[in-house]
Order: structure tokens, then sequence, then C-alpha cells
């Protein structure tokens, strides 16, 4: 790939291989994270969320060799920042509870970021020609917002009472 970004074609390729490797890293860190969750119903969650960054990974890896493109090489900021930061809380964190709120809300921050990226990915789709990888890109999306909506969910009736109540 060129190191110069010339057109919307690559822009859409640059943070394509940028949501790569968020994919990526997300399938290595969030095991880590699970370990550390008492919650059943987050942890069922958690599955949720490395099955999609599994499907994020392949069909990326798919449309980026379309265009001979290596899917590894750009950095996710903003993957690896919510990462570390994760990191750092759980690291000052004791109670179980707590730990359940800080990797939940860890989850759906990277959730957020994957939907907000797909969804201008799928539009850049569009607007190069791309109709069949918009389309892919939209389950993603799709499938994103499902397990962001479980993710409220579990907060809001389970998750946030238990690790108010630890005063």
């Amino acid at each position: 790939m060129t190191k110069r970004i010339e057109n919307l074609k690559d822009v859409f390729l640059v943070r394509g291989r940028e949501l790569y490797n968020a994919s990526i890293k997300e399938q290595k860190e969030l095991p880590k994270m699970q370990k550390q969750v008492t919650n059943e119903g987050l942890k069922q969650i958690i599955d949720l969320e490395l099955s999609s960054a599994s499907k994020q990974s392949l069909r990326l890896y798919d449309f980026l060799s379309k265009f001979e493109i290596k899917p590894k090489g750009e950095k996710d900021e903003c993957c690896h920042s919510i990462i570390k930061e994760t990191n750092k809380l759980l690291a000052k964190t004791t109670d179980s509870f707590v730990k359940d709120v800080v990797v939940l809300e860890s989850i759906q921050r990277l959730n957020h970021n994957n939907m907000e990226t797909l969804g201008t990915l799928a539009t850049y789709a569009d607007e190069i020609g791309e109709g069949k990888i918009a389309a892919s890109l939209h389950e993603l999306v799709d499938e994103e917002k499902r397990i962001d909506k479980k993710l409220s969910e579990l907060a809001k009736l389970k998750i946030n009472k238990k690790a108010a109540s630890v005063f």
C-alpha cells in the first residue's frame, strides 16, 4: 500500500487495516478480561464479542486481500488505548463486582468503536462501488448493535447495581 492517502479507497483500506488489527487485539485480550469476570451473563456476552471479532477479522482479511493489501500493519490506537486503560483499572480493582463493571464498560467502548468504524467503512465501500462489501459490513454493524443492547441491559439490570452496593 502506498504511504500517501490520495482518495477514499485509500482511506477505506487504512481504516480497514486498523479495524482488522483491533479485531485481532480483541481476540487476544478479551479472554484475559473474561477470566477476571464473575457474572455469567457477562462471560456469555464476551463470548459473543469474541465471535464477532473473529468474523470481523475474517471478513476484513478477505476484503483487503481483494485489493491485494496485507491486512496487518495499521494499529488501531483507540482499541489499544481502551485495553491499556482497562488493564490499569483492573490492576487497581479488588472487588469482583467492580471488576465486572470495568470489563463491561471496556467491552462497550470497544463495541462502540467497532460500530462506528464498521459503519464508516460500509459507507466508504458503497461510495467506491463495493456494494457487496458494504452489505457485509452492515451485517457486522447489526451484530455489534445486538451485543451493545445486551451489554446495556446487563449493566442496567444487574452489574451496576451490584457494584453500587459495594460501599
